[in-house]
């Protein structure tokens, strides 16, 4: 709809969002295709330094970092923040900093790491509802670290909305020993929808891994 009525900015931002779908997936190749589309678009429109590309350039340098090319993704995800930082919204700009967060972790730089988090927190509380990026803040936290939820009130924590059915049917499985991808082949699902619904149990309990989930869960009775 958006090239058919020139609005250039929607295509763009559309085109963007599409490639961090398949990020999701794992699809890489469409998720370099879709990127490179939105920022050639984008390009082509004069559109290139407006926060609607943030998503885009955060895309690829995910895909860059999955296929080893840490320098050329460092400088997609630093792309990112700075367009992002122009008013992308703050789950973009979150999620945009976790996965800059990790490289700076990665090379070493623990402190400007734990900044970039705390900085993302910050920035989420501004948000009415985070998503499922809410949920990645706390694992990457955990991941690189830090104490999970760590400057992040308790009166904003999550942990209060009511679980789906399939989320439910997850919740049960992660009591076991069974691995995502058996958790699955139970449920006759995909791992990557798995992979979504521990990410919204995570968000919705507020904890940041597989036995916090448990202990929380327990806690409220839900299991």
């Amino acid at each position: 709809i958006g090239r058919s009525t020139g609005q250039h900015v929607a295509a763009t931002l559309a085109l963007g969002h599409m490639a961090a779908i398949h990020v999701d997936a794992d699809e890489r190749t469409h998720a370099r295709q879709r990127a490179d589309e939105a920022l050639r678009f984008a390009e082509e429109s004069g559109l290139e330094e407006l926060a609607e590309c943030a998503v885009a350039h955060l895309a690829r340098g995910v895909v860059l970092l999955r296929e080893g090319e840490r320098d050329a993704a460092v400088g997609q995800l630093e792309r990112a923040e700075e367009l992002g930082a122009r008013g992308a919204g703050p789950a973009p700009l979150t999620a945009i900093r976790i996965e800059l967060a990790r490289t700076r972790h990665a090379a070493g730089d623990v402190d400007t790491a734990h900044a970039m988090l705390r900085a993302a927190h910050a920035e989420l509380r501004g948000c009415r509802d985070p998503g499922m990026v809410a949920a990645s803040l706390v694992e990457a936290e955990g991941e690189l670290g830090m104490s999970p939820r760590a400057a992040w009130p308790a009166a904003e924590a999550p942990g209060h909305e009511e679980l789906t059915d399939r989320e439910e049917a997850v919740l049960r499985l992660l009591t076991t020993v069974l691995s995502q991808g058996e958790i699955a082949e139970q449920l006759y699902v995909s791992r990557n929808t798995v992979k979504t619904h521990v990410r919204g149990l995570y968000r919705k309990l507020g904890v940041g891994s597989r036995s916090e989930a448990v202990r929380r869960a327990r806690e409220r009775g839900l299991i």
